[in-house]
């Protein structure tokens, strides 16, 4: 997940660097759209796989504690 994340974000970028670029109103309008739409799908994927990478790290932490026993 993070590293799709990683992709969608630059890409996302690129698509709105390239919206700048006065071609057509309709094709502009689109681009900005779903190079928004894609860094929020961006941002999402990272989050949600930092999130779970925590939870897995947080479980092995607590199998390997001794101090409960």
């Amino acid at each position: 997940m993070i590293r799709a994340g990683k992709v969608l974000i630059p890409i996302a970028t690129v698509m709105l660097i390239l919206a700048i670029i006065p071609i057509d109103f309709a094709y502009s309008l689109v681009m900005i759209v779903l190079g928004v739409v894609m860094e929020g799908v961006g941002i999402a994927l990272i989050f949600i796989g930092v999130v779970r990478d925590r939870i897995k790290q947080k479980k092995e932490e607590d199998t390997h504690d001794l101090s409960q026993y």
